[in-house]
């Protein structure tokens, strides 16, 4: 499935009626919107997904405004704003036309064919449901604030593995049958012929299950407030980003990292050197047992070469060690010490073969000795080396904690403490909401650990019971459906997970970078790693940039996921896979150039029908251009002019390289003045 064109008359930030034609190239997969924050990049990606679910995506600042103000004010009470996009699925093409007048609801109309032939109303949402159905619709048409906390919470993971597979009605239906069973025992609790024990288990049941669903409940309830903070927390970090102390929040967020950095790197050459000091110790006592086990090496060959081994291996030894009055270590044993007393004592069970057996051990060590002992030194080789990198990482960490030091001390913040203020108590809640909904979790798992052995004998007594086959056969129908049909889907995100992980490793393997791969919790929740010295793997140090890097990989595996299974035979309980197109805002956020680089690569190779793509200058000039014009990646382009008002033009005028960009070495102007009291944006295509 591709989107072929967009036509918006009057939508938010556009004035008049702007148009775009997307790429459905199989070989120039991209298109590319080039736009500056505030210009209305993110209205394309909400034109798309209000067209077909008349709703925006999270995050979306100002939801209620959807006619262009300057509109509203021309045409007063006839105003309206349209959206007509055009979808391409095979031989199938669908238009869809999404209009809202001033004081009315949005109405839709869909078309089939290219004689726009109608769509019965009641059809409008399989078409739609066909193409992408709405659960899938937020990983394939992407904010990219969203991305920077997809993969931070179990929840929203173990939804995203749910919603991939298809399975929404199948939970939905599991549900259904166990509100049935639960109110089949009912109902066989009343039954006169129950028995007192069935009717004591069913109660006990009854009541945790009460108990579980409440919790659930409250799962639920607890899971939306906080996927609303969340909500809340993007819009003001955006007000934030978009205000004058973006430069100051990146200082104290590189001093807050580099801090947690210099820490790490200080406990990492404290361990560093702990365990120089645990192989020397080993490497001594190696050198002292090698010693010992070549002399009894020695006196055993001699030994062997008297006809006296192994019976009179012990007899033999102590007796030269008398005629020496030296033992094999080099200590001096003579007459009446307590080396010579413990020597004669020692003599006494020396026909015990035990004392053979561990001197025999001892000299079959000798060459395992030999081998550890190269090992350390091996290991202890590279040690300077190792631990001059760990202080030359420190000193760099340190560098970078007193560079934002100083910037933070000569900067004047715009007075944002109203806004920071707000978000430290929305994030002090939400932190409280996870930690309830943990608490939940882990009690709802106690609740069906109590309940699996009253289950069972409940079961037991059932079947003894006098209760009316007909209420016994339902009951156990409902109950082995239940349980076929969580097994069913328990294998579902099993298969899932495990296509995920192993591409979401691909793609670091093979078009990211070697430096980097990601590992699972028990919770499958990700965490970015990131080579060391010798080949080694620590935590990745967390930024926005790590966080946008593993949440687009594990956007794009979902989407493979997605497509593989549109092209295999699902079951009735699975919605169909789909290939859909990937339209993702500003993927890049503020990271870094080596994570920039590796995100790049990571698009460019996405395996999504189609990439729709909005980006600022700042984050295609680099990596992602060099990446997508080496390749040839690009079928479609186009740059949203600005016509801004003063006003607006003194905000935009802050950063003074965004008045144009170069594409393929040509210049173009994206800025320009308004002498009218209303800004605007315009839609220009750019010849490929």
């Amino acid at each position: 499935m591709k989107l072929k064109y967009l036509r918006l008359k009057n939508f938010r930030r556009f004035y008049g009626e702007q148009e775009i034609e997307f790429s459905t190239d199989p070989n120039k997969t991209f298109t590319i919107i080039h736009a500056e924050n505030g210009t209305g990049k993110s209205n394309l990606l909400n034109a798309i997904n209000w067209c077909l679910y008349d709703e925006f995506v999270a995050g979306t600042s100002d939801p209620d405004l959807i006619i262009n103000s300057t509109h509203e004010l021309e045409k007063s009470k006839t105003c309206s704003a349209e959206i007509k996009l055009i979808v391409e699925d095979g031989d199938r093409i669908l238009t869809f036309i999404r209009k809202k007048k001033i004081n009315d609801d949005s109405i839709l109309k869909v078309y089939e064919g290219e004689d726009d032939i109608p769509v019965p109303q009641h059809e409008y949402r399989t078409k739609i449901e066909s193409l992408i159905p709405r659960e899938l619709s937020k990983y394939f048409f992407f904010h990219g604030e969203g991305l920077k906390t997809l993969t931070n919470d179990a929840t929203n993971v173990k939804s995203a593995v749910q919603d991939i597979q298809g399975i929404t009605d199948a939970n939905e239906v599991l549900s259904e049958i166990t509100r049935n069973k639960n109110t089949l025992a009912g109902k066989i609790k009343t039954s006169n012929k129950s028995g007192s024990k069935l009717e004591d288990l069913g109660k006990d049941i009854e009541k945790l299950e009460e108990i579980k669903q409440k919790k659930l409940n409250q799962i639920k309830e607890d899971t939306e407030k906080r996927d609303d903070i969340n909500l809340e927390i993007d819009v003001i970090d955006k007000q934030i980003s978009q205000s004058n102390v973006a430069a100051v929040k990146k200082n104290q967020e590189l001093k807050t990292s580099s801090e947690k950095n210099i820490k790490d790197k200080k406990g990492q050459i404290k361990a560093h050197n702990l365990k120089r000091y645990g192989h020397a110790q080993n490497y001594y006592r190696d050198i002292m047992y090698s010693r010992m086990a070549g002399k009894c090496k020695k006196i055993i060959n001699e030994l062997q070469d008297g006809g006296k081994f192994p019976a009179d291996l012990s007899d033999n030894l102590i007796q030269q060690i008398f005629e020496k009055q030296e033992c094999i270590c080099g200590t001096c044993i003579k007459v009446g010490t307590d080396e010579y007393k413990k020597l004669e004592s020692w003599l006494t069970k020396a026909a015990d073969a035990k004392y053979t057996a561990d001197v025999l051990n001892l000299e079959n060590q000798h060459p395992a000795t030999l081998k550890n002992s190269q090992i350390f030194i091996d290991s202890t080789a590279d040690h300077e080396q190792i631990k001059a990198q760990l202080e030359a990482d420190l000193a760099q960490q340190q560098r970078t904690f007193d560079d934002a030091s100083e910037a933070l001390s000569g900067m004047k913040e715009d007075n944002v403490d109203e806004l920071s203020a707000q978000r430290e108590k929305l994030v002090k809640k939400r932190n409280r909401l996870n930690e309830d909904i943990e608490t939940m979790n882990t009690s709802v798992r106690l609740h069906v650990q109590n309940l699996s052995p009253k289950q069972r004998d409940y079961e037991i007594e059932l079947k003894k019971s006098k209760v009316d086959p007909a209420l016994k056969n339902r009951y156990e129908f409902l109950k082995v459906a239940e349980e076929r049909l969580e097994k069913m889907l328990s294998s579902y995100e099993v298969t899932a997970k495990s296509f995920v992980k192993d591409r979401i490793n691909e793609y670091f393997q093979k078009f990211a970078t070697k430096d980097f791969r990601v590992e699972f919790n028990s919770e499958f929740l990700p965490s970015l790693l990131e080579k060391n010295i010798k080949d080694s793997y620590t935590k990745a140090p967390e930024s926005s940039g790590e966080n946008l890097l593993k949440n687009i990989a594990f956007v794009c595996s979902l989407m493979e996921f997605s497509a593989q299974r549109a092209d295999k035979k699902n079951t009735s309980f699975q919605i169909e896979g789909v290939k859909s197109p990937f339209v993702i805002d500003a993927p890049f956020g503020d990271t870094d150039g080596r994570y920039s680089n590796a995100l790049a690569r990571i698009l460019a190779n996405c395996q999504a029908e189609q990439i729709i793509i909005f980006l600022s200058k700042k984050h295609y000039k680099g990596s992602f251009e060099s990446i997508t014009e080496d390749k040839k990646l690009v079928g479609s382009r186009y740059i949203i002019d600005n016509y801004a008002t003063n006003t607006e033009k003194e905000k935009f005028d802050s950063d003074e390289d965004n008045a144009e960009i170069e594409i393929n070495g040509k210049k173009y102007k994206q800025m320009h003045a308004h002498k009218k009291d209303f800004g605007y944006s315009n839609l220009r295509q750019i010849k490929i």
